[in-house]
C-alpha cells in the first residue's frame, strides 16, 4: 500500500500511515522547509521513540514540496491521499479544501484507492463529495473517505485488524479506535446535488475568505 499525507505538521499522522505491515510507502509534502528539521531536532533532544522510529522509518519519503503542486504534475498513483493541512479560512487554505483538488487527488488514486479528510465546514463537506462519487464518514463529518469505487462497509473485518499483532505500533490510541470505526457509515450524497456557492473553487475559495 502506498500513502500520500498532505502536510507533515507534528508527523502524527504520516507516523500512523505506517501502523500496517501492507504499507510500502509513506510520501509526505511538507510545504514548510524547516519544518523536517525541526522534527529532527526535537527527536535527537527529548526522549520521543515513537517519532524517531518514524524518521528512521525507510518507508517514509519527506518531500518539501507543495502538496497540491506535486499531485497536479506527477505521474505517480496511491492507494490512499490524506490531507488536513490547514484550517479552511487560514490564508491558501483554498488550495487544499476545493472541489478542484480534490479533483486532481481523485484521479491520483490507483483502483479501489480512497482519499481522507476532514469536513469542518459545509462548503468543504460540499466540495468532497462533489469530486468523489462514493462517500462513507461520520455523521458529525470529522472524518471522510471517498472513492471512484464503492467502499465496502466491514466493521468487523477493520476491528479484527486493530485487534492484530502489528496493531500495538498504535499503543494507547488503538482502544479508542474500533468505536470510531463503528460510525462509519455511507453518506448518500448526489454528487452534483451542491450549489456554487456552496462549495469552495479554485478562484473563489469562500471558506478562506470567511464568505457568509
Amino acid at each position: 500500500m502506498d500513502v500520500a499525507i498532505i502536510g507533515l505538521g507534528s508527523g502524527d499522522t504520516a507516523w500512523a500511515a505506517g501502523c500496517r505491515p501492507e504499507t510500502r510507502s509513506v510520501t509526505v509534502f511538507e510545504l514548510a522547509a524547516p519544518q523536517p528539521l525541526l522534527l529532527s531536532t526535537l527527536a535527537a533532544r527529548e526522549e520521543l521513540p515513537d517519532l524517531r522510529r518514524f524518521l528512521q522509518d525507510p518507508r517514509l519519503r519527506l518531500r518539501v514540496a507543495d502538496g497540491r503542486n506535486a499531485l497536479t504534475v506527477g505521474t505517480r498513483q496511491y492507494d490512499v491521499i490524506e490531507a488536513d493541512a490547514l484550517w479552511p479560512d487560514a490564508a491558501y487554505s483554498g488550495n487544499l479544501y476545493s472541489v478542484e483538488f480534490f479533483e486532481r487527488a481523485a484521479r491520483r488514486l490507483k483502483p479501489g484507492g480512497v482519499m481522507c479528510t476532514w469536513a469542518p465546514t459545509d462548503r468543504v463537506y460540499g466540495s468532497f463529495v462533489r469530486a468523489f462519487p462514493h462517500v462513507i464518514g461520520t455523521a458529525s463529518r470529522n472524518i471522510l473517505i471517498g472513492s471512484n469505487a464503492p467502499i465496502p462497509i466491514d466493521p468487523r473485518a477493520w476491528n479484527a485488524r486493530l485487534s492484530a499483532a502489528e496493531s500495538t505500533y498504535l499503543g494507547h490510541r488503538a482502544p479508542q479506535l474500533p468505536a470510531l470505526l463503528d460510525e462509519l457509515q455511507p453518506l448518500n450524497v448526489k454528487r452534483h446535488a451542491w450549489r456554487r456557492h456552496e462549495v469552495n473553487e479554485d478562484l473563489f475559495p469562500r471558506d478562506e475568505f470567511t464568505t457568509p
